[in-house]
This record gives structure tokens, C-alpha cells and sequence, in this order.
């Protein structure tokens, strides 16, 4: 789990560039330093395999799980060598560095528009700041796109029966579409 997690991490080219300014800097955390020598591991051939991407960059795959482990040890409530949820372990992880790397590198904005059925000038919008999204996996589906499931995200929903909305202007819950989207 720690090494899926850490091949996305060393993919995102505005991480790499942030860390790699506090290479030498002495007020870096353990976890910190242990990135940055991840970072610094990925030109080492006895440590990754670099494999071209569709878009022609390269993307790392680690062979050797010493950095994991390293990692691992630092952040709490990981148990290495058991199964876990690489989305916690970015969580936990992310939550570490983020004074480091700053909030505007997973920072995005999402915006939820309800539109009530009895009168459409009643329009509702709220925005949220947020770090982390899930997305569910189709059952049905052996393979899909990151582009298919924000699709299904954003995918209006219809609010009616006993998850009808409480109109505001109306004053009496309604039938109401919902629909999700995301700002960067």
C-alpha cells in the first residue's frame, strides 16, 4: 500500500519541485528527509525502474521497499507488512509535510449547486475547500478512466422521497437536483 502510494507521490512534478528546495535545509522533519532521499533514490538503478508513460514522461516503479519502510516507521497507525488503505496512508502522510509543501499543491474547491423543482430561480450554491476525494469504483466495470469516474461524480443527482431538500425560498422540503463539481 505504502509503495503505490509513494509512485504517486513521486509522480507530482510540483511535489518534487517544492521538496527538492529543502534538500539541505536542517528544520526538516524525519518523514521529510526520508521523501527527499526517496526523491533523490529515484536515479538510483538499484532502487527504481523508470517506465515511459503514454504522455512520454517517465514514471518510477521501486524496487526495493527501504524507503517505504523508513517512511512507514515515522507515520503512526501504519502496520508494515499488513494490508491497508493507501488513501489513509496518504492522508496521514500528506498531513505531515503539508507545512512544508503548503496547501496550494492538493488544494481544490468543491462546488455544490441544488436546483429546486418547484421554481428554477431557486438556485442554491455552496463551496468548500478540500484536500482529498473519493472516488467509488464501478462493480461492473473491469477497467475505467479517472475521466469516467469524475464524470460519475459530477453526475447530477436527483434529491426526491425521503432525501427530498429543505428549500429555503420555498419553505418545505422538495423534490431538487444536486450536482457536484470541482475548481483547482
Amino acid at each position: 500500500f505504502m509503495n503505490s502510494a509513494l509512485q504517486v507521490l513521486t509522480n507530482i512534478e510540483s511535489m518534487r519541485n517544492v521538496m527538492s528546495l529543502y534538500f539541505n535545509d536542517k528544520t526538516m522533519s524525519n518523514l521529510e528527509h526520508a521523501y527527499i532521499n526517496l526523491l533523490n533514490g529515484l536515479g538510483d538503478k538499484n532502487e527504481v525502474s523508470p517506465i515511459p508513460t503514454k504522455e512520454g514522461s517517465l514514471s518510477y516503479i521501486f524496487r526495493q521497499a527501504a524507503y517505504s519502510v523508513k517512511i512507514g516507521t515515522i507515520i503512526e497507525n501504519i502496520n508494515y507488512g499488513k494490508e491497508q488503505d493507501p488513501g489513509e496512508f496518504l492522508i496521514q502522510f500528506l498531513d505531515k509535510i503539508k507545512p512544508r509543501i503548503g496547501e496550494e499543491v492538493f488544494q481544490f474547491t468543491e462546488l455544490s449547486t441544488i436546483k429546486c423543482e418547484n421554481n428554477q430561480d431557486h438556485v442554491f450554491q455552496t463551496s468548500a475547500p478540500a484536500q482529498n476525494l473519493t472516488l467509488q469504483i464501478p462493480n461492473d466495470k473491469k477497467t475505467c478512466t479517472l475521466t469516467e469516474l469524475l464524470k460519475e461524480y459530477s453526475k447530477e443527482e436527483l434529491l426526491k422521497g425521503e432525501d427530498q431538500y429543505s428549500c429555503p425560498k420555498c419553505n418545505k422540503r422538495v423534490n431538487a437536483s444536486k450536482k457536484l463539481t470541482l475548481d483547482t
